[in-house]
């Protein structure tokens, strides 16, 4: 069985891989893990039998479709349905238009992950909750937590950050208030960090982008770091839209457009004032001359 593995929820992947995994008996000799199907070490795990089960299985993470497309890859997904190994391929790069994903599409062969819906995400909350016998005092509590990791607007959020989240609650208490949700849980609410990031590409007005800020800071969930975090986001998402080329309609940053080279500056020089102010050697009360410094590169660009 050969199967690619995409989507947008990284958690449910692993997972998958993980139950798969589990199935191996003996996973010293009956799992592999490679960055080259064409690997001579790759190729004699493939043609082998498997060691002490009737499966056994290869992970096979790749750049881009491009890796895939080779005759050989094509001869072995023609007799897929006769292998004692299940190949399990992930790609740092999807491209759907290419030959290789869409002869796997038309084999049956994608497995599509994506984000749960709201029923299961929250479902998915509960269970996690009650199996270190904790809950929510109420539904108002579930829904503040559901608000403030904000799941489905921001693509850097996944079930990992979901489950990250919940076991800072779980080490507080068995009966989880809003109070514990806002002392414990991090913010990833967008909008004020999008009006601060929108100010800073668009405005001239260094004034009205250093009230952006304080008002941020009137929040007592934002931090100087946090700020910076979630402007680091807005980069990125930028970032990943010039050098993905993806649609249009993915999720929205108010730097989209600004050049790749500049994008990669701005993050490069935010993560280094992260470190910096955790080192000590950056204040931690005062991040306008990173957004000065910042939008003084935009001007040069």
């Amino acid at each position: 069985m050969i199967c690619l593995l995409v989507g947008n929820e990284p958690y449910l992947i692993w997972n998958y891989k993980n139950k798969t995994k589990e199935k191996i008996e003996c996973p010293e000799m009956d799992l592999m893990v490679s960055e080259d199907l064409y690997d001579e070490n790759t190729q004699s795990f493939i043609g082998s039998y498997p060691f002490a089960s009737n499966r056994k299985c290869l992970f096979l993470n790749v750049e881009n479709m491009a890796a895939l497309d080779d005759p050989r890859f094509y001869n072995l997904l023609k007799v897929s349905e006769n292998l004692t190994v299940d190949i399990l391929i992930t790609v740092d790069k999807l491209e759907k238009n290419r030959k290789a994903y869409k002869a796997l599409a038309r084999a049956g062969c994608v497995k599509t992950l994506n984000k749960l819906s709201d029923y299961n995400l929250r479902k998915f909350i509960k269970l996690n909750l009650e199996k270190n016998g904790c809950r929510f005092i109420d539904e108002t509590v579930l829904e503040q937590f559901v608000k403030r990791v904000n799941y489905y607007d921001n693509e850097e959020v996944s079930l990992f950050t979901i489950r990250n989240e919940l076991m800072k609650l779980i080490n507080v208490s068995s009966l989880i208030t809003k109070k514990q949700v806002e002392e414990y849980v991090l913010s990833n609410e967008l909008d004020n960090v999008f009006i601060l990031a929108s100010l800073m590409r668009y405005g001239d007005n260094m004034e009205a982008v250093f009230h952006e800020l304080d008002l941020l800071y009137c929040k007592k969930d934002f931090s100087p770091i946090s700020v910076l975090s979630l402007l680091l986001r807005e980069y990125r998402v930028a970032w990943k839209k010039v050098m993905f080329d993806l649609p249009k309609r993915s999720a929205i940053s108010a730097f989209t457009g600004l050049p790749q080279e500049l994008l990669k500056k701005s993050m490069l020089y935010i993560t280094g004032y992260i470190t910096d102010i955790k080192n000590g050697v950056c204040s931690a009360d005062n991040i306008r001359p990173a957004i000065q410094h910042l939008m003084m590169m935009m001007e040069v660009n």
